[in-house]
């Protein structure tokens, strides 16, 4: 905190000392709930997904095409799915 007071930093250090948390819930630190990737080992491959599942939701905004992906998005986080919507 005292060598900087860029916020990409200081929350690339943040994540790295009290970990991400839940992705898709209300706990803010502590050991994920995601169990895909090392959120800090493996951010080149988390961000060629993040833009692959964008064109997938450009081009299939219901997932009507893909079925089986909504319906276990729906199993998943049909919990989280209110917290969604409110942000």
């Amino acid at each position: 905190m005292c060598e900087t007071t860029d916020g990409f930093r200081i929350a690339e250090k943040d994540l790295a000392l009290r970990g991400p948390g839940e992705v898709c819930g209300l706990r803010q630190h502590g050991v994920t709930d995601f169990k895909v990737a090392n959120l800090i080992k493996d951010r080149e491959l988390l961000e060629t997904a993040r833009e692959e599942a964008f064109r997938l939701i450009r081009k299939d905004p219901d997932l009507e095409k893909n079925e089986r992906l909504r319906e276990e998005l729906i199993r998943r986080f049909e919990n989280s799915l209110d917290l969604a919507v409110t942000g």
